[in-house]
Protein backbone atom coordinates (compact mmCIF):
# COMPACT_ATOMS: atom_id res chain seq x y z
CA UNK A 1 0.00 0.00 0.00
CA UNK A 2 2.75 2.43 0.94
CA UNK A 3 4.59 1.68 -2.27
CA UNK A 4 1.45 2.39 -4.33
CA UNK A 5 1.14 5.74 -2.58
CA UNK A 6 4.78 6.60 -3.29
CA UNK A 7 4.41 5.63 -6.97
CA UNK A 8 1.23 7.69 -7.17
CA UNK A 9 3.07 10.69 -5.76
CA UNK A 10 5.92 10.17 -8.22
CA UNK A 11 3.56 10.06 -11.21
CA UNK A 12 1.64 13.07 -9.92
CA UNK A 13 4.83 15.12 -9.53
CA UNK A 14 5.98 14.30 -13.05
CA UNK A 15 2.56 14.95 -14.62
CA UNK A 16 2.23 18.30 -12.84
CA UNK A 17 5.80 19.20 -13.85
CA UNK A 18 5.15 18.45 -17.55
CA UNK A 19 1.87 20.35 -17.58
CA UNK A 20 3.61 23.28 -15.89
CA UNK A 21 6.35 23.25 -18.52
CA UNK A 22 3.78 23.41 -21.32
CA UNK A 23 1.86 26.27 -19.71
CA UNK A 24 3.78 28.50 -17.31
CA UNK A 25 7.30 27.18 -17.94
CA UNK A 26 7.54 27.78 -21.68
CA UNK A 27 10.16 30.52 -21.34
CA UNK A 28 12.50 27.97 -19.75
CA UNK A 29 11.44 25.02 -21.90
CA UNK A 30 12.25 26.84 -25.14
CA UNK A 31 15.90 27.03 -24.10
CA UNK A 32 16.11 23.25 -23.83
CA UNK A 33 13.70 21.81 -26.40
CA UNK A 34 12.58 23.06 -29.80
CA UNK A 35 8.88 24.08 -29.81
CA UNK A 36 8.14 21.70 -32.68
CA UNK A 37 8.66 18.83 -30.20
CA UNK A 38 6.61 20.12 -27.30
CA UNK A 39 3.74 17.84 -28.33
CA UNK A 40 5.86 14.91 -27.14
CA UNK A 41 5.74 16.29 -23.59
CA UNK A 42 1.98 16.70 -23.86
CA UNK A 43 1.58 13.03 -24.79
CA UNK A 44 3.95 12.03 -21.97
CA UNK A 45 1.87 13.99 -19.46
CA UNK A 46 -1.34 12.27 -20.61
CA UNK A 47 0.29 8.84 -20.37
CA UNK A 48 1.45 9.60 -16.82
CA UNK A 49 -2.08 10.59 -15.84
CA UNK A 50 -3.40 7.30 -17.23
CA UNK A 51 -0.82 5.36 -15.22
CA UNK A 52 -1.78 7.39 -12.16
CA UNK A 53 -5.45 6.49 -12.64
CA UNK A 54 -4.55 2.81 -12.90
CA UNK A 55 -2.71 3.04 -9.58
CA UNK A 56 -5.52 4.84 -7.78
CA UNK A 57 -8.25 2.43 -8.90
CA UNK A 58 -8.27 -0.60 -6.55
CA UNK A 59 -7.04 -3.83 -8.12
CA UNK A 60 -7.93 -7.06 -6.35
CA UNK A 61 -5.41 -9.00 -8.37
CA UNK A 62 -2.51 -6.67 -7.58
CA UNK A 63 0.57 -8.41 -6.27
CA UNK A 64 1.84 -7.75 -2.80
CA UNK A 65 4.14 -4.77 -2.43
CA UNK A 66 7.85 -5.27 -2.71
CA UNK A 67 10.01 -4.14 0.20
CA UNK A 68 10.07 -0.34 0.25
CA UNK A 69 13.83 -0.19 0.81
CA UNK A 70 14.30 -1.90 -2.57
CA UNK A 71 12.02 0.46 -4.50
CA UNK A 72 12.69 3.77 -2.75
CA UNK A 73 16.10 4.45 -4.40
CA UNK A 74 14.54 4.05 -7.86
CA UNK A 75 11.72 6.46 -6.98
CA UNK A 76 14.17 9.06 -5.72
CA UNK A 77 16.36 8.70 -8.83
CA UNK A 78 13.35 9.41 -11.04
CA UNK A 79 12.94 12.75 -9.27
CA UNK A 80 16.52 13.86 -10.05
CA UNK A 81 15.74 15.21 -13.57
CA UNK A 82 13.16 17.58 -12.10
CA UNK A 83 15.71 18.92 -9.63
CA UNK A 84 18.28 19.19 -12.43
CA UNK A 85 15.90 21.24 -14.58
CA UNK A 86 16.18 24.23 -12.25
CA UNK A 87 19.94 24.27 -12.95
CA UNK A 88 19.70 23.50 -16.67
CA UNK A 89 17.15 26.27 -17.25
CA UNK A 90 19.67 28.86 -16.06
CA UNK A 91 22.50 27.51 -18.21
CA UNK A 92 23.35 29.24 -21.49
CA UNK A 93 25.34 28.36 -24.59
CA UNK A 94 27.82 31.19 -24.86
CA UNK A 95 31.09 32.04 -26.56
CA UNK A 96 32.97 29.37 -24.64
CA UNK A 97 30.57 26.73 -25.95
CA UNK A 98 30.96 28.16 -29.44
CA UNK A 99 34.70 27.56 -29.40
CA UNK A 100 34.04 23.90 -28.62
CA UNK A 101 31.20 23.36 -31.09
CA UNK A 102 32.05 25.47 -34.11
CA UNK A 103 33.56 23.85 -37.18
CA UNK A 104 36.83 25.23 -38.58
CA UNK A 105 38.55 24.73 -41.91
CA UNK A 106 42.14 23.49 -42.20
CA UNK A 107 43.40 27.08 -42.12
CA UNK A 108 41.41 27.91 -38.99
CA UNK A 109 38.55 29.71 -40.75
CA UNK A 110 35.23 29.48 -38.93
CA UNK A 111 32.54 27.68 -40.92
CA UNK A 112 28.77 27.62 -40.72
CA UNK A 113 27.52 24.05 -40.47
CA UNK A 114 23.95 24.51 -41.60
CA UNK A 115 21.47 21.61 -41.70
CA UNK A 116 19.13 21.03 -44.59
CA UNK A 117 16.64 23.88 -44.45
CA UNK A 118 13.95 21.54 -45.68
CA UNK A 119 13.45 20.29 -42.12
CA UNK A 120 12.45 23.76 -40.96
CA UNK A 121 8.97 25.13 -41.45
CA UNK A 122 9.02 28.59 -42.97
CA UNK A 123 6.73 30.18 -40.31
CA UNK A 124 9.26 29.37 -37.60
CA UNK A 125 11.83 31.66 -39.14
CA UNK A 126 9.64 34.04 -41.14
CA UNK A 127 9.85 36.76 -38.49
CA UNK A 128 13.57 36.45 -37.84
CA UNK A 129 15.91 38.28 -40.21
CA UNK A 130 18.95 36.41 -38.87
CA UNK A 131 17.46 33.08 -40.00
CA UNK A 132 16.44 34.49 -43.37
CA UNK A 133 19.99 35.71 -43.94
CA UNK A 134 21.34 32.24 -43.19
CA UNK A 135 18.88 30.74 -45.65
CA UNK A 136 19.47 33.08 -48.58
CA UNK A 137 22.18 35.68 -47.84
CA UNK A 138 22.34 36.90 -51.45
CA UNK A 139 18.71 38.02 -51.23
CA UNK A 140 19.83 40.63 -48.67
CA UNK A 141 23.07 41.71 -50.31
CA UNK A 142 23.28 45.52 -50.41
CA UNK A 143 20.15 45.92 -48.25
CA UNK A 144 19.76 47.48 -44.82
CA UNK A 145 19.13 44.77 -42.26
CA UNK A 146 18.48 44.57 -38.53
CA UNK A 147 19.57 41.46 -36.68
CA UNK A 148 19.53 40.39 -33.05
CA UNK A 149 22.27 37.96 -32.10
CA UNK A 150 25.10 37.39 -29.64
CA UNK A 151 28.47 39.07 -30.12
CA UNK A 152 31.82 37.32 -30.26
CA UNK A 153 35.01 39.34 -30.13
CA UNK A 154 38.05 37.18 -30.76
CA UNK A 155 41.70 37.99 -31.39
CA UNK A 156 41.79 35.32 -34.12
CA UNK A 157 39.43 37.40 -36.23
CA UNK A 158 40.76 40.11 -38.58
CA UNK A 159 41.04 43.66 -37.30
CA UNK A 160 37.71 45.51 -36.97
CA UNK A 161 35.80 42.26 -37.52
CA UNK A 162 33.57 40.56 -34.96
CA UNK A 163 31.04 37.77 -35.16
CA UNK A 164 27.38 37.68 -34.29
CA UNK A 165 25.92 34.24 -33.67
CA UNK A 166 22.98 32.20 -32.59
CA UNK A 167 22.70 28.47 -32.05
CA UNK A 168 20.58 26.23 -34.24
CA UNK A 169 18.81 23.21 -32.82
CA UNK A 170 16.94 20.45 -34.61
CA UNK A 171 15.83 18.75 -31.39
CA UNK A 172 17.21 20.19 -28.19
CA UNK A 173 20.09 22.14 -26.71
CA UNK A 174 22.27 19.03 -26.77
CA UNK A 175 22.53 19.11 -30.58
CA UNK A 176 22.95 22.89 -30.85
CA UNK A 177 25.44 24.17 -33.42
CA UNK A 178 26.48 27.81 -33.81
CA UNK A 179 25.59 29.78 -36.93
CA UNK A 180 27.06 33.23 -37.44
CA UNK A 181 27.42 36.31 -39.55
CA UNK A 182 30.39 38.67 -39.55
CA UNK A 183 30.26 42.23 -38.28
CA UNK A 184 32.55 44.94 -39.65
CA UNK A 185 33.02 48.08 -37.60
CA UNK A 186 35.22 51.13 -37.25
CA UNK A 187 38.40 51.03 -35.18
CA UNK A 188 36.81 53.48 -32.73
CA UNK A 189 33.91 51.14 -31.96
CA UNK A 190 34.41 48.74 -29.06
CA UNK A 191 32.02 45.79 -28.93
CA UNK A 192 31.48 43.98 -25.66
CA UNK A 193 32.00 40.24 -25.93
CA UNK A 194 29.20 37.71 -25.43
CA UNK A 195 26.37 40.24 -25.28
CA UNK A 196 23.05 40.15 -27.06
CA UNK A 197 23.08 42.99 -29.56
CA UNK A 198 20.76 44.56 -32.08
CA UNK A 199 22.71 45.47 -35.21
CA UNK A 200 21.65 47.75 -38.05
CA UNK A 201 23.56 48.21 -41.29
CA UNK A 202 24.01 47.13 -44.91
CA UNK A 203 24.71 43.46 -45.64
CA UNK A 204 27.47 42.31 -47.94
CA UNK A 205 28.97 38.95 -48.89
CA UNK A 206 32.55 38.12 -47.86
CA UNK A 207 34.40 35.58 -49.99
CA UNK A 208 37.29 33.54 -48.64
CA UNK A 209 38.86 30.45 -50.18
CA UNK A 210 35.82 29.84 -52.34
CA UNK A 211 33.39 30.22 -49.41
CA UNK A 212 30.85 33.00 -48.90
CA UNK A 213 29.82 34.54 -45.59
CA UNK A 214 27.25 37.25 -44.84
CA UNK A 215 28.64 40.36 -43.17
CA UNK A 216 26.91 43.45 -41.77
CA UNK A 217 28.64 46.81 -41.63
CA UNK A 218 27.58 48.23 -38.29
CA UNK A 219 25.85 51.59 -38.50
CA UNK A 220 24.14 51.30 -35.12
CA UNK A 221 24.54 48.89 -32.22
CA UNK A 222 22.36 48.45 -29.15
CA UNK A 223 22.72 45.97 -26.31
CA UNK A 224 19.47 44.10 -25.66
CA UNK A 225 18.06 41.39 -23.44
CA UNK A 226 18.12 37.75 -24.51
CA UNK A 227 15.13 37.17 -26.84
CA UNK A 228 12.32 34.84 -25.85
CA UNK A 229 13.35 32.50 -28.68
CA UNK A 230 17.18 32.57 -28.65
CA UNK A 231 17.79 30.02 -31.39
CA UNK A 232 18.53 30.73 -35.03
CA UNK A 233 15.58 28.67 -36.29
Amino acid sequence: MILRILNSILLSVWAIFLFWLLTFGRSDLVRLLHPRLWWVLGIAAVVLVLFLVSLVIPNRHAKSDKPIFMELPGILILLVPILYFSIAAEARLDGTSLQNRIIQSDNGMYLNSLPSFGIFDEPQSSGMVFSKILRKPKDFEGQQVEVVCRSLVNEKLPENIAMCYRYMITCCAADALPAFIFLSHTSEMKIENDRWVQINGPLSIIKNNGMEFPSVEIESLKYVEEPAFPWAM
